[in-house]
């Protein structure tokens, strides 16, 4: 399966501020939620991807910190289990990014006719331009941090999971099942709200999320969308956010920021 990402995001302002200042608007570029350089933590992942140039870096050069990436596998690219030792991805660079070309208003008329243009690339050009977008100077995320026919770095990568999750910025949570049409936005309604979000990882834990933003706008798409979606299925998702302290939900064309109450 492969994702489309919507360069334009749905965006509120004032996340945190005067509910009664809060609107819904479609902007090309998302706030800056990540601060253009992040302190660097105590533990450095052994790798991470430098995201001007997709290029693995060893985590020892990086004067500055990271976020991690978590997505289901499935959304990656076209995955083969017919092999029941391993499965297989094969990406075909069918990702698609949609941009705003440009925006002719209509003679005679208040309203603007939007023009699209459309490029398709590969898992790694979808998340360059998501950090390229939220302002991401460094990731680490397992297909390009971990070699994967190598079994001893993969058993010595997966001890330290939680340090690297732990010690990142944030976590970027790729659910392109969240979304707003249209109509949606005008769910929107002018008040601030905590909201927990819970998702079952096992019968001893559960993921609690503070989140921001407007009730009915979050509570129509984050729930719905985020809980019914690929990511939230995925186990091995549900443990990266029980160690992270902060999650940015990116949606094909929205996000959600929200502060996790178990770090």
């Amino acid at each position: 399966m492969y994702i489309t990402y919507e360069a334009a995001q749905w965006v509120w302002t004032d996340w945190f501020g005067d509910s009664q200042n809060r609107k819904i608007f479609k902007q090309n570029k998302p706030p800056e939620i990540v601060p253009n350089r992040l302190p660097k933590p105590d533990f450095m992942p052994s790798k991470l991807v430098r995201t001007y140039d997709m290029k693995v870096v060893p985590g020892s050069q990086v004067n500055e910190g990271y976020c991690t990436i978590s997505y289901s596998w499935n959304q990656s690219g076209e995955v083969d289990y017919s092999n029941k030792e391993k499965a297989t991805r094969t990406d075909e660079g069918k990702h698609k990014i949609i941009y705003i070309d440009q925006k002719i208003r209509r003679r005679g008329k208040k309203n603007k006719r939007i023009l699209y243009k459309v490029r398709y690339v590969k898992f790694e050009g979808l998340i360059q331009q998501i950090c390229r977008q939220f302002n991401i100077n460094y990731v680490w995320y397992d297909q390009m941090c971990i070699n994967q026919e190598d079994k001893e770095e993969k058993k010595r990568e997966i001890r330290n999971m939680h340090r690297v999750y732990g010690n990142a910025h944030c976590l970027v949570a790729l659910v392109p099942e969240y979304h707003v049409t249209y109509l949606d936005k005008h769910l929107y309604k002018k008040k601030q709200y905590r909201l927990n979000f819970e998702a079952s990882c096992d019968d001893n834990d559960s993921i609690h999320f503070r989140c921001y933003g407007s009730a009915r706008f979050a509570l129509s798409f984050a729930l719905q969308n985020i809980q019914t979606s690929e990511w939230c299925k995925r186990l091995w998702t549900l443990e990266e956010s029980l160690k992270s302290k902060t999650l940015l939900f990116i949606g094909q064309n929205t996000h959600l920021y929200a502060k996790n109450d178990n770090s």
